[in-house]
């Protein structure tokens, strides 16, 4: 039976496969369960809950806006739905694994913040844009919450997630800093999302305290972990990999590369760009701090995603310290007791801490040994 219970047990089940995933499979059971749940989903209409315009159309044939089981019920229908769209654009990666949902498809406002759901109160949050190059109308929006910005920056990593997979700065015809190139306007998004951010939704640790006593905590997490992964996985584009000729960020060293004396790079350009790349390393080292001072860092696959990319990251700048001008991710506080079995690098640091968390996470993800894994194949390659 097509039901809104069966479409969150799919999800669960591509959640719960996507955080055992092995190498070779990779993630083929979660995008297989997580794809049922989408077509399913769009069976029942999850997706144009708000194009509801007669009593027939909305959940059980009500048609008092003031009914609260009914205000409710709508919610549900659309935090269901945007589950689906998270987890698609979360397992989108990769050649040949494209996004089923459509942004424009979508006639449902975000969720509403947790004391207005848990209250049944109706409210408005604005939806997603049309389009990337559509600004979102926030003029009648009267409710705003960390979980409707996450959403708002999974839109925005599905499409930075879409060029990578493509080839990045390959597809590219002019310099990362000419306004015509996706990277320049995937970088301007984000830097127009961060600073739109309220000041109680920015990264800190008092903000973070401020969440956790309102049961918000993990979405906050949640935020600022899939920020500083569309930072580095944005930046990323502009640093060679394995820079053993460079002084310095100075862009790539395989083409197409951009002279100083053809092109006349902005003042700053390279080292700006790799400094986003290792200080959104650190925040995400920052943020295990505080999360685990209470144990209570979120267990989601996305967060171990998060930290193993701050962990390769840390890695990076251990055996090419050049590159990390700033020093974000070099330190010397010792994390675990000497282990001539473990790299130097993964015993103490910003990279330790990284690394340490996923070996504990690994006990019950396998995704995270298999990350643990790579990271020690990675140590012995550089």
């Amino acid at each position: 039976t097509a039901s809104v219970e069966r479409v969150q047990a799919m999800l669960m089940l591509g959640l719960y496969e996507w955080g055992q995933t092995r190498p070779k499979p990779g993630g083929l059971g979660a995008w297989m369960s997580i794809g049922g749940a989408i077509r399913l989903a769009q069976f029942l209409k999850l997706g144009l809950v708000d194009q509801a315009t007669t009593p027939s159309d909305t959940p059980n044939g009500h048609s008092s806006a003031s009914d609260s089981h009914v205000i409710l019920e709508r919610e549900v229908r659309r935090r269901t739905m945007f589950g689906c769209f998270v987890l698609d654009r979360m397992l989108a990666c990769g050649k040949g694994r494209v996004t089923m949902i459509q942004r424009e498809d979508l006639s449902i406002q975000l969720p509403c913040s947790e004391d207005k759901f848990d209250l049944a109160i109706e409210v408005n949050t604005g939806m997603l844009p049309r389009s990337s190059l559509e600004e979102s109308d926030r003029r009648d929006v009267n409710d705003d919450s960390v979980l409707s910005r996450f959403i708002r920056l999974v839109d925005i990593w599905g499409e930075i997630s879409k060029y990578s997979s493509a080839g990045g700065r390959l597809t590219e015809k002019f310099p990362p800093w000419d306004s015509r190139t996706t990277f320049h306007q995937l970088n301007q998004r984000l830097q127009v999302f961060d600073a739109s951010l309220p000041g109680a939704f920015k990264f800190s640790e008092s903000n973070y305290r401020k969440h956790e006593n309102h049961q918000a905590s993990s979405a906050y997490v949640l935020l600022h972990v899939l920020r500083c992964i569309s930072l580095i996985m944005l930046h990323r584009e502009y640093i060679p990999f394995v820079p053993i000729r460079c002084k310095g960020p100075e862009g790539p060293r395989d083409e197409p590369t951009f002279s100083q004396k053809e092109y006349n790079w902005p003042q700053g350009f390279w080292s700006e760009s790799a400094e986003h790349v290792f200080r959104a390393a650190k925040d995400i080292v920052e943020l295990i701090e505080i999360c685990e001072r209470k144990n209570r860092l979120p267990q989601s696959t996305l967060v171990l995603f998060g930290i193993w990319t701050a962990a390769f990251v840390g890695l990076y700048a251990h055996h090419f310290p050049q590159m990390d001008e700033k020093q974000h991710m070099m330190g010397e506080q010792v994390v675990r007791k000497a282990d001539p079995s473990i790299p130097q690098v993964y015993q103490q640091g910003p990279t330790a801490i990284a690394y340490n968390t996923l070996d504990k996470m690994s006990t019950w993800l396998k995704m995270a040994s298999t990350y643990v894994s790579i990271l020690l194949q990675m140590d012995k390659y550089f």
